[in-house]
């Protein structure tokens, strides 16, 4: 263990960090990702599964490849929350980080900004780092940072991918005003598109190249596809006999104000003769309960906020709860 601990002091030594007091297991994910880094190799993190996303992929894909442009792209992605846009931007990114200068891709944003006071000030520092390919010391003051970033990005030609844009200053603090290099590419994941639209490169004589892309919906198909490899592991299960939970879940509608409810009818689980656990969220169940499983043992029902039923089974008859 003596052994262990001073070679990863050493390593850290090389690198500029500090090792004691760190979390092992954290101290060595930082010096991996650095030289995946500098590698210029993707994350260890498999690329995320598309389905029913294909043609956003290719316009993405088409978008990055354009080098018709002379001054900074930028991308917006639009869509209803959990659609899949942060995986497109993860399997994009993937695949054409290497053809660029330099890149970043920086995660979760609005998460990380309301998780600590001056949560903006990592997120720079991550981008900071990802440009120089190299770890600097800690700034505290955020337009000190900016200008760092726009110093840096100057000349070279970047692949930026900013997830989860949720104000202005978050935007401005990272992109700055002055301008990156020609034929940089700058995607942004937000629900507000007029944010990318108002931040201040756009304030400036030579503007950005400016494109918006809506992700759609599921098709039927797609949809399928996607409850199947979630559910069974698979793209087209064989059969539902051996299903032993089942949850859906259509809170979303609810989160995004859209006052929609996925309606399950009652038959197609008829064929669940495993089926013991059911829970469902904003779905309203149509036909009788005698179609129900002969096996299920609870329900969990919540249709509404705040109202939540629990169906259990007793000598053959459902009860709430």
């Amino acid at each position: 263990m003596d052994r262990w601990n001073k070679t990863l002091i050493e390593v850290a030594d090389l690198k500029g960090m500090h090792a004691n007091g760190r979390i092992e297991v954290e101290l060595i994910d930082k010096i991996v990702n650095d030289i995946f880094r500098k590698l210029r190799k993707p994350s260890r993190i498999p690329l995320p599964q598309l389905i029913g996303t294909e043609n956003s992929s290719k316009f993405v894909t088409s978008w990055l490849k354009d080098a018709s442009s002379h001054t900074t792209n930028l991308l917006t992605i639009l869509g209803l929350g959990g659609m899949g846009k942060t995986s497109l931007a993860k399997y994009v990114y993937a695949l054409h980080f290497h053809k660029f200068n330099t890149s970043s891709f920086i995660e979760n944003i609005t998460g990380r900004c309301d998780e600590k006071f001056n949560g903006i000030l990592d997120v720079q520092k991550q981008f900071y780092d990802d440009i120089l390919k190299q770890s600097s010391v800690q700034v505290h003051d955020v337009s000190t940072y900016t200008s760092m970033i726009e110093n840096a990005v100057a000349h070279k030609r970047v692949f930026l991918v900013l997830d989860d844009i949720g104000s202005l200053d978050q935007i401005d603090a990272l992109l700055g005003s002055k301008g990156f290099h020609p034929r940089t590419k700058i995607m942004i994941r937000t629900k507000n598109a007029w944010l990318t639209k108002s931040c201040a490169l756009f304030k400036k004589n030579i503007k950005p190249k400016y494109v918006e892309h809506n992700l759609e919906g599921l098709s039927m198909i797609g949809s399928k596809k996607m409850l199947c490899y979630h559910a069974f592991m698979c793209n087209h299960p064989k059969g539902t006999e051996n299903v032993l939970g089942l949850t859906l879940d259509m809170r979303m509608l609810v989160k995004e104000k859209l006052h929609g409810s996925l309606e399950l009818k009652t038959d197609a689980l008829s064929k669940m003769d495993r089926l013991m656990l059911l829970q469902l969220n904003y779905v309203q169940i149509i036909g009788s309960y005698k179609n129900f499983p002969e096996e299920i043992k609870m329900v969990v029902y919540a249709w509404v906020p705040f109202e939540l039923y629990t169906i259990g089974l007793t000598n053959g008859e459902f009860g709430c709860s």
